[in-house]
């Protein structure tokens, strides 16, 4: 079995701070992409977005993940969104769901 690749580069500027995740986020690399937005919501920026546009591959536990930190994140007074999500795959998941609206995402029909 192979091991999930997950990379991130973040940003931070002018009290924002962006993370930008390349790979596939599943049950086995949700915990690190937790780990890292949970270090960005510890610098105590005053908004948070997470770049999904080279994310290829997202199932329930990345979209809860989200979903959790947004829900941290909104507790401390911080804006959290989800931008740039291309890959077809990923988009459905928040379709199917209903939580692009909720992280930031405009509605799909």
């Amino acid at each position: 079995m192979r091991g999930t690749v997950l990379t991130q580069r973040t940003d931070f500027a002018r009290g924002h701070a962006a993370v930008h995740l390349s790979g596939e986020i599943d049950l086995h690399s949700a915990p690190q992409m937790t780990d890292v937005l949970d270090m960005c919501l510890q610098s105590r920026p005053d908004s948070l977005t997470v770049d999904l546009s080279q994310v290829g591959f997202c199932d329930c536990s990345g979209l809860n993940a989200l979903l959790l930190t947004r829900q941290r994140a909104a507790g401390q007074g911080i804006g959290m969104t989800v931008a740039s999500v291309s890959a077809p795959a990923v988009a459905r998941v928040f379709a199917l769901t209903g939580a692009g609206p909720i992280l930031g995402l405009p509605a799909t029909a």
